[in-house]
């Protein structure tokens, strides 16, 4: 082990910030598994870290102990969360600590997967680790949200990411949207979509825009692509429909024509079908159920207006971004949110939270519309 690495002291606080920044390495490779960082500490210094790289791969935990080596024993074991004591694609890291004989393990949250879900800290105390949870937690939790989501209430994290103008429109009266937002804010558009499973939009966004919904600006892995269209008419050759770099979904309401189906589905996308809701759009809730479905965990909603409008009103949405431009278009163009049903400011929708920063020329507005703590209640002791 690097000398460097020897002379290093750090608490368990530091070992987890430490942990969590290691985590974030395995972003895109590791899922639909969580981002797991871990360290291994002994006598105040660092002897080991470890994340899960990618799905299939080492878990944290048995990286760290790897690394550790012998210095492992009687050592304490610093994670991200709960380690899992079940086969899966790996032997269960319970059983490698045990092996490795650490004396202590702190985690930031327990797992809230089924097949975890306490039983990990549990066997690890009858074999006589001592256990601690929830150091860190709440950086873990941002970490894993759509991991937490999926677990916890059944559908992905999502987020709502919006471009406007000073005077709040989404795009002219044509359509058209290229380019409201500057180079800062469209790097971190395409840095986001790095960071989410999936990115949806409707069909007069597509129609409009003829977008790629790719990461084209940044390194890392576009999200699958997530294309509402009800009655199935959108072109065959859109460029949304290449599947050649990332998997897409056409999501259409029943009883599209075969004719209208096969050119779509011959590109080599997924058609999902989904009932109707009682508004007469697509039922919001089955799409993100159909998504869980697939493994992805986390959505990033861009548009169109309707789009936006219909997760609002259905309490689907988690976290809103909003980067305002310095820019106006005025009356008769597109506003980039509908009608959300506020009629007095008794009932006006607070942002929780709620961030502002600079984006060059821009201002990026960030805020949730739930309170994120409440996806680890039950999971910290």
């Amino acid at each position: 082990m690097p000398a460097a690495r020897r002379a290093r002291r750090l608490d368990v606080e530091a070992a987890m910030d430490q942990a969590l920044r290691w985590a974030r390495r395995g972003l895109a490779r590791a899922r639909p598994n969580p981002l797991v960082g871990a360290a291994v500490l002994r006598d105040g210094r660092l002897v080991g870290r470890g994340w899960h790289t990618r799905f299939g791969g080492p878990h944290a935990e048995a990286m760290a102990l790897e690394d550790a080596g012998r210095a492992a024993r009687g050592a304490t074991l610093v994670v991200t969360l709960e380690p899992c004591a079940h086969y899966g694609k790996t032997p269960p890291c319970t059983e490698a600590i045990l092996q490795a004989g650490v004396r202590r393990v702190v985690a930031a949250t327990l797992d809230p997967n089924p097949l975890v879900a306490g039983r990990g800290l549990a066997r690890l105390r009858r074999g006589g680790v001592s256990v601690q949870v929830g150091c860190g937690a709440a950086a873990a939790l941002g970490l894993n949200e759509g991991y937490f989501s999926t677990h916890v209430r059944g559908r992905p994290w999502v987020t709502l990411k919006v471009a406007c103008t000073l005077d709040g429109k989404l795009a002219a009266a044509d359509g058209t949207s290229r380019y409201i937002s500057g180079p800062d804010t469209l790097r971190l558009a395409h840095r986001l979509r790095t960071e989410y499973h999936a990115i949806l939009v409707g069909r007069g966004t597509v129609e409009a825009d003829d977008p790629q919904l790719n990461a084209r600006l940044v390194a890392g892995t576009s999200p699958v692509k997530v294309v509402l269209d009800g009655r199935g008419r959108l072109r065959p050759t859109l460029r949304v429909f290449d599947v050649r770099e990332a998997p897409a979904l056409w999501v259409t309401g029943p009883g599209v024509p075969r004719a209208r189906r096969e050119p779509v589905v011959a590109r080599g996308v997924e058609h999902v079908e989904v009932p109707r809701a009682r508004s007469g759009g697509l039922d919001l809730r089955r799409v993100l159920r159909e998504l869980s479905r697939r493994g992805l965990q986390s959505l990033l909603v861009e548009g169109g207006s309707e789009v936006l409008t219909a997760f609002l009103n259905a309490g689907l949405v988690d976290r809103v971004m909003v980067a305002v431009a310095p820019r106006l278009l005025g009356q008769g163009n597109r506003d980039w949110l509908g009608d959300i049903r506020v009629r007095t400011m008794r009932h006006i929708r607070p942002l929780l939270f709620p961030e502002v920063r600079e984006m060059g020329t821009e201002a990026l507005f960030t805020g949730y519309l739930t309170d994120p703590s409440d996806l680890l209640e039950g999971w910290v002791l």
